[in-house]
């Protein structure tokens, strides 16, 4: 009783993407876009109060883009490369001895992270929903950090958490979670070996938002709360050792 025949999911998946970087290496890229056809998509969703049940979809559509971009703005702030050394004077034998060359200290740099999700998850032609979003996950995701990092190990820098417009609770589209946008700050020391510590201090403007929620056919058929709420203005701190 209460269970449900399901037919397994299927997926038709094309993606294309690119990663490289730029002549200078200041330009970093990893950027992918796909476009699947799925047929019997399995969906959790809340049947009623404290019971979630997975049934098939019809056809649906995911597409979506995953997108890594790093931009060094500015090196050399405060502590430049040095020069490698000069060729050495002519040897006891008359020929020219030429030390080697050594590589060049590292510089500090100011580096702006960026990564950002276009998820376009719809049904397709249902006869219930139509064209509808699938409920749960927002449409577009960003974060991104201005870091600046010293050769040393230190760094520093804010950060940004932000889901750019509303998305549905249910399947229906009735029921929306409110777009949010949340401010962190990481301050730390990393080094290859040894011991490495950072602070993390998260949600600095103390936003009240969903973080996530929950995904139902249509809202108000019972009473039960679908979202979960982020966490307020809140300090992490960890410690790392590697041998």
């Amino acid at each position: 009783a209460g269970l449900v025949d399901l037919e397994a999911q299927t997926a038709t998946t094309v993606e294309i993407g690119t990663r490289g970087r730029s002549a200078n290496n200041r330009v970093k890229w990893d950027i992918a876009y796909y476009f699947a056809w799925i047929d019997n998509e399995m969906l959790e969703l809340a049947v009623a109060p404290g019971l979630n049940q997975t049934v098939n979809a019809g056809r649906t559509i995911h597409q979506g883009v995953e997108l890594g971009l790093d931009v060094t703005l500015l090196e050399g702030i405060f502590a430049r490369s040095i020069a490698a050394p000069a060729p050495a004077l002519a040897s006891a034998k008359g020929a020219k001895a030429v030390q080697p060359v050594a590589a060049p200290a590292p510089q500090d740099r100011l580096v702006f992270r960026q990564n950002y999700l276009y998820n376009g998850f719809r049904f397709d032609g249902d006869k219930e929903f139509g064209d509808n979003q699938l409920a749960g996950v927002p449409e577009h995701y960003y974060r991104a950090e201005l870091v600046y990092e010293h050769p040393s190990g230190f760094y520093l820098g804010p950060n940004i958490e932000w889901v750019f417009s509303d998305y549905p609770v249910d399947f229906a589209g009735t029921l929306f979670a409110d777009s949010y946008a949340t401010l962190g700050f990481k301050i730390g020391y990393r080094t290859p070996k040894g011991l490495s510590i950072y602070v993390d201090a998260r949600n600095l403007t103390d936003e009240h938002y969903a973080a996530t929620t929950g995904v139902i056919n249509r809202a108000g058929a019972f009473n039960q709360a679908q979202f979960l709420p982020g966490d307020g203005r809140s300090f992490f701190f960890g410690v790392e050792y590697k041998f």
